[in-house]
């Protein structure tokens, strides 16, 4: 009886390999010294400080400028004037980044609103 041997293809094998290095984790451990949890370093590493906008601020979105705050609404969206137009930028997309105020939408995604 021959028995077959099947063997994953190298770019799959290669491909998980990456993944699992991609997302380091860290064991957390609990007052006892017993550990039980983990937890993604890039999750931690990606928790970002919410922001305020102010009027006259400037907004950078993945390291640009992108433009500067006219106006900031009661509920804390902040305006922007892009190419003549107004658009919104949610306060909830904003955060300090580097001591600036960064939205986590692209520039696209806050051209693609209108205010």
């Amino acid at each position: 009886m021959k028995t077959k041997l099947k063997f994953a293809s190298l770019a799959s094998v290669t491909a998980l390999g990456v993944l699992s290095l991609a997302t380091p984790q860290v064991v957390l451990a609990n007052p006892d010294g017993s550990a039980n949890a983990t937890a993604n370093i890039a999750s931690v590493a990606q928790a970002k400080t919410p922001a305020q906008a102010k009027k006259g601020s400037m907004i950078y979105s993945d390291g640009k400028r992108i433009g500067q705050v006219f106006r900031v609404r009661d509920n804390g969206d902040a305006q922007v004037v892009i190419n003549g137009k107004s658009h919104l930028v949610p306060a909830s997309s904003l955060i300090e980044e580097d001591g600036k105020l960064t939205t986590t939408l692209s520039r696209a995604e806050v051209v693609s609103t209108k205010g």
